[in-house]
Protein backbone atom coordinates (compact mmCIF):
# COMPACT_ATOMS: atom_id res chain seq x y z
CA UNK A 1 0.00 0.00 0.00
CA UNK A 2 1.07 3.17 -0.43
CA UNK A 3 -0.02 5.73 1.94
CA UNK A 4 1.36 9.33 1.38
CA UNK A 5 4.71 8.53 0.34
CA UNK A 6 5.66 5.79 2.15
CA UNK A 7 4.93 1.91 1.00
CA UNK A 8 3.35 0.04 3.84
CA UNK A 9 4.55 -4.06 3.42
CA UNK A 10 2.42 -4.91 6.46
CA UNK A 11 -1.15 -4.45 6.75
CA UNK A 12 -2.24 -4.59 10.39
CA UNK A 13 -5.27 -7.53 8.97
CA UNK A 14 -2.43 -9.38 7.77
CA UNK A 15 -2.22 -10.16 3.47
CA UNK A 16 -4.26 -11.14 0.78
CA UNK A 17 -3.69 -13.24 -2.58
CA UNK A 18 -4.43 -12.05 -5.18
CA UNK A 19 -5.26 -15.63 -7.86
CA UNK A 20 -6.12 -15.89 -11.38
CA UNK A 21 -10.06 -16.49 -11.73
CA UNK A 22 -9.41 -18.50 -14.88
CA UNK A 23 -6.42 -20.68 -14.10
CA UNK A 24 -6.21 -20.81 -9.76
CA UNK A 25 -2.79 -19.15 -10.03
CA UNK A 26 -1.39 -17.24 -7.60
CA UNK A 27 -0.56 -13.80 -8.88
CA UNK A 28 0.87 -12.09 -6.05
CA UNK A 29 -0.38 -10.91 -2.50
CA UNK A 30 -0.48 -7.50 -1.06
CA UNK A 31 -1.03 -5.92 2.48
CA UNK A 32 -4.90 -5.95 3.82
CA UNK A 33 -4.77 -2.50 5.91
CA UNK A 34 -7.24 -1.97 8.71
CA UNK A 35 -8.56 0.88 10.61
CA UNK A 36 -4.99 2.07 11.43
CA UNK A 37 -3.84 2.09 7.48
CA UNK A 38 -7.01 4.03 7.06
CA UNK A 39 -6.67 6.37 9.68
CA UNK A 40 -3.18 7.13 7.72
CA UNK A 41 -4.37 7.25 4.47
CA UNK A 42 -7.06 9.73 5.41
CA UNK A 43 -4.20 12.15 6.73
CA UNK A 44 -2.19 12.01 3.98
CA UNK A 45 -4.91 12.59 1.32
CA UNK A 46 -6.30 15.50 3.99
CA UNK A 47 -2.54 16.69 4.32
CA UNK A 48 -1.30 16.48 0.67
CA UNK A 49 -4.87 18.14 -0.50
CA UNK A 50 -4.16 21.66 -0.38
CA UNK A 51 -1.46 21.07 -2.87
CA UNK A 52 -3.12 19.71 -5.27
CA UNK A 53 -6.02 22.46 -4.89
CA UNK A 54 -3.50 25.20 -4.94
CA UNK A 55 -1.66 24.03 -8.21
CA UNK A 56 -2.65 25.00 -11.15
CA UNK A 57 -5.20 23.58 -13.37
CA UNK A 58 -2.58 22.88 -16.50
CA UNK A 59 -0.49 21.18 -13.53
CA UNK A 60 -3.54 18.79 -12.16
CA UNK A 61 -4.28 18.16 -16.05
CA UNK A 62 -0.53 16.86 -16.83
CA UNK A 63 0.06 14.42 -13.47
CA UNK A 64 -3.63 13.10 -14.76
CA UNK A 65 -2.23 12.68 -18.35
CA UNK A 66 0.92 11.16 -17.15
CA UNK A 67 -0.72 8.60 -14.58
CA UNK A 68 -3.03 8.09 -17.25
CA UNK A 69 -0.18 6.81 -19.87
CA UNK A 70 1.83 5.33 -17.17
CA UNK A 71 -1.71 3.11 -16.54
CA UNK A 72 -1.68 2.20 -20.44
CA UNK A 73 2.15 1.54 -20.71
CA UNK A 74 1.38 -1.20 -17.99
CA UNK A 75 -1.55 -2.61 -18.62
CA UNK A 76 -0.40 -6.23 -18.82
CA UNK A 77 1.98 -5.65 -16.13
CA UNK A 78 -1.07 -4.27 -13.90
CA UNK A 79 -3.35 -6.94 -15.28
CA UNK A 80 -0.99 -9.69 -13.78
CA UNK A 81 0.01 -11.10 -17.39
Amino acid sequence: MLIGADWVRTGTRGELTHKSPSTGKQLGSFPSGGAAEIDAAIGAAAAAFPGWRDSAPTTRRDILLKAAALIRERAGELAGE
